[in-house]
């Protein structure tokens, strides 16, 4: 009796043995897949960074390009030309309306007195 005894605490701790080494082994296998999702998504949040950091330099880029074209004095005059009125010395203007050409050959750089009643009218008068 003593022989089937001891082989049967023999064979218990043997099985309270495997039982301890599978439930390492889960917790192992867990511990390392919850470390690989974790790797995933840093990788992911580390690609969306790279994009959007090519995203900005394009974006910085552009800005760069466009405030080099607003510093030149072609984007100036032309800008003057469409929001003020204004022409270089020596253009001559068309304006067609209706089928009738008229050419203004008055120069819009010189403030004259019925520039400046325009403007005072443009900005005081309740009319527009």
């Amino acid at each position: 009796m003593a022989s089937v005894r001891n082989i049967s605490t023999k064979d218990f701790q043997l099985k309270v043995i495997l039982v301890v080494l599978f439930l390492m082994l889960g917790w192992v296998l867990l511990e390392y897949t919850s470390l690989l999702y974790r790797s995933y998504q840093i990788e992911q949040k580390k690609n969306w960074f790279i994009s959007e950091n090519e995203r900005l330099i394009r974006n910085n880029d552009e800005l760069a390009k466009r405030y080099e074209y607003y510093k030149t004095d072609y984007f100036f005059r032309k800008e003057a030309k469409r929001k003020l009125n204004r022409k270089e010395p020596g253009e001559k203007v068309m304006i067609i309306s209706g089928g009738d050409k008229k050419i203004i050959s008055q120069n819009s750089w010189d403030l004259s007195e019925d520039m400046l009643s325009k403007w005072y009218d443009y900005f005081f008068n309740e009319e527009y």
